[in-house]
């Protein structure tokens, strides 16, 4: 994995797991665990790219023109991924980016 060791990655995992945010963005996580925006961009870009059956495989998507991040398990799912919809259900009920 990278190089801040174990820890590290949890903390980035962490604050994909936040209940407080919907999407993270690889600034929010930095400012918030004071790592490197570097590194903690290596290890998105890693579990982006984990086993499909992981619990720490990343999504990424685009919102807001953001890039942003979660844990595939919490990613926008059926009907409320379609663009259209999307933009409608982000209308009624904005999700929290950090």
């Amino acid at each position: 994995m990278a190089a801040g060791g174990a820890d590290d990655v949890r903390a980035v995992l962490a604050e994909l797991a936040s209940p407080n945010f919907a999407f993270r963005t690889a600034a929010g996580i930095t400012t918030k665990t004071h790592l490197q925006l570097g590194f903690v961009e290596g290890v998105l870009r890693q579990l982006s790219h984990a086993d499909e059956n992981k619990p720490f495989r990343v999504w990424q998507g685009q919102r807001d023109g953001k890039q942003v991040f979660t844990l595939e398990s919490r990613k926008p799912k059926g009907f409320w991924s379609l663009p259209g919809i999307r933009q409608f259900g982000d209308w009624l009920e904005a999700p929290a980016i950090s």
